[in-house]
């Protein structure tokens, strides 16, 4: 009884696993879409409101959506992609609109390349890590029988 229940256990632990590592894939992918739209948003306050730096981060903090991307909490994007968000909002409000509206359509632009490409990881890949955590915790567990 006390095996079974291991080899349960064993099984169990193996799907976690791999539901997890898909979850991972699935708020990457989210988070990237996230920051598109946050992008789109930086950009209509330039172009209709002619938004100060100020004004533009107020108004990102006070969305719920875009809260802790813009304060710089990003948690399931890469390096290279914070890098990328960072230096979009560093070069903020030092050229003219034109030029940041340039410059932001360009890392919008980027981040859609990402997002495409994670969502395409995501279909690839989440269900692989589902049936692999399974599997593998059904081969622990045969093992342990």
């Amino acid at each position: 009884m006390l095996r079974l229940l291991g080899c349960l256990m064993m099984i169990v632990t193996g799907s976690l696993c791999g539901i997890t590592k898909s979850k991972a894939i699935r708020a990457h992918t989210a988070e990237l879409k996230t920051v598109c739209s946050m992008l789109r948003e930086v950009s209509e306050l330039i172009r209709y409101k002619r938004s100060t730096t100020d004004e533009i981060l107020a108004s990102l903090s006070a969305d719920s959506r875009f809260g802790s991307l813009a304060a710089g909490r990003a948690e399931h994007l890469s390096c290279d992609e914070k890098a990328l968000l960072c230096g979009i909002f560093s070069k903020l409000g030092t050229t003219d609109a034109e030029g940041q509206l340039s410059m932001i359509e360009h890392g919008a632009s980027r981040f859609a390349e990402y997002a495409e490409d994670a969502a395409t990881e995501q279909k690839s890949r989440c269900r692989l890590y589902e049936v692999l955590g399974f599997m593998g915790g059904a081969f622990a567990a045969v093992l342990f029988i």
